[in-house]
């Protein structure tokens, strides 16, 4: 869509097809396990003034998209349950407040306009280094959100653990199982958290790994459950033994 030279118009009938074509494919077919829909992705500004951000989407689709795009994924699949999603929502420093704070704008608004939106994903593509501060600021940081009377998911989890660039020791490996757990811990705590969902199988699969993470100094990473032989590691052990305690 952004290099096909479109007009405004032409955007939103291309947008409008697909989710009118997917939405009920996928109803049709896979209703038992296609439940909830990631409506919008990634769409608040990482430092204001701004709510949003300045996409491509803004600048075709108008500066009420969201709410259209909630309102379209309601039409063609009634019984979902439907999500806002984004990254940097947890922690306590001045940025993650900021953009916290946006999103809670954004989401309020659109509840007071009765604009069908269920759920808010926090993206947790989380680093060892900052364990303490996160599993400090989750809770209020949930809660907050469910005070808008929206489920709340943990989404693309991982947890990086080579941001020092000093490589994988089991030392790394245990502190790495421990926050898992405490994520774990922190979701069973809230009632309004419904799930938690991982950024990846195994170490080699992760974005990290790929080469996707062009801002992240280290070029190799193990933030995932399983390694590369798909063996469990101790973040995986720690995650099964947090859903049964």
């Amino acid at each position: 869509l952004e290099q096909g030279g479109y007009s405004a118009s032409e955007v939103r009938g291309h947008v409008e097809w697909y989710v009118k074509t997917l939405l009920p494919y996928v109803v049709a077919n896979y209703a038992d396990v296609a439940r909830e829909w990631n409506v919008v992705n990634e769409v608040i500004s990482n430092t204001g003034p701004e709510v949003q951000h300045d996409s491509f989407w803004k600048q075709n689709l108008g500066d009420d998209f969201v709410a259209w795009l909630f309102g379209l994924a309601r039409q063609y699949d009634p019984g979902a349950r439907l999500y806002v999603n984004d990254y940097g929502l947890i922690g306590s420093d001045a940025w993650n407040q900021g953009k916290r704070t946006r999103m809670y704008a954004l989401l309020q608004d659109l509840k007071a306009r009765g604009v069908p939106v269920h759920g808010i994903g926090f993206q947790g593509h989380l680093a060892l280094e900052d364990h303490a501060d996160d599993v400090a600021s989750m809770p209020t940081d949930l809660a907050l959100f469910a005070g808008l009377s929206l489920d709340i998911a943990f989404t693309e989890l991982d947890i990086m653990i080579n941001n020092d660039l000093s490589g994988l020791t089991q030392a790394k490996l245990d502190a790495q199982a421990a926050f898992f757990a405490d994520v774990v811990r922190v979701c069973r705590a809230e009632p309004a958290c419904r799930s938690l969902s991982f950024w990846g199988l195994t170490d080699p699969q992760s974005y990290v790994n790929k080469g996707y993470a062009s801002w992240l100094e280290q070029d190799e990473d193990w933030p995932l459950l399983f390694d590369a032989d798909r063996q469990p590691k101790p973040a995986c052990t720690a995650v099964a033994r947090a859903l049964i305690e």
